[in-house]
């Protein structure tokens, strides 16, 4: 991953993330894929499925699902400007690197903590429990985030 940051402009990577405990639909997955295809920016995503789908070996298994929920062809459409890593990533190493120039968060405290630590902008997708309390806050009070709009339980490519 930092090798990959190492060969990137300063300032030009999107990192998506939504922490270890946040999972995002199908319908999610396609619409932010969409929305980083269109933008032209270098982005890594941490796209981490389900527990539910890690059976046996899991990292096999996470490349399996990986496949299944993102759009045909799409690795090789958005070739070597997108890293999509399915496992644990070094999120604050990430946020730091000088590559790094937004955040695609969930809002989680932690992870806007470290963001805002390294003065990375984010871009807010709230998904539960404390995460809309925390977007607002940092969207409206800290001004640190814009908030990507839901429609019908789903942030769309337009948004992205």
């Amino acid at each position: 991953i930092m090798a990959w940051l190492d060969r990137q402009m300063p300032g030009s990577v999107v990192y998506i993330s939504f922490g270890s405990e946040s999972y995002i639909s199908q319908a999610q997955v396609r619409e932010l894929a969409l929305g980083l295809e269109a933008s032209g920016q270098p982005f890594l995503w941490v796209l981490r499925p389900p527990d539910s789908k890690l059976t046996g070996d899991s990292s096999s298994a996470a490349q399996e699902w990986k496949a299944e929920v993102l759009p045909d062809g799409y690795e090789q459409r958005t070739g070597p400007r997108c890293l999509i890593e399915c496992q644990w990533a070094p999120q604050a190493a990430i946020l730091a690197h000088e590559a790094t120039g937004g955040f695609i968060t969930h809002c989680g405290w932690n992870s806007a903590l470290e963001s805002v630590a390294a003065g990375v902008p984010m871009i807010a997708l709230p998904l539960q429990s404390d995460q809309p309390l925390n977007a607002l806050l940092l969207v409206e009070e800290a001004k640190v985030a814009v908030e990507i709009k839901m429609t019908d339980g789903v942030g769309k490519r337009e948004e992205v």
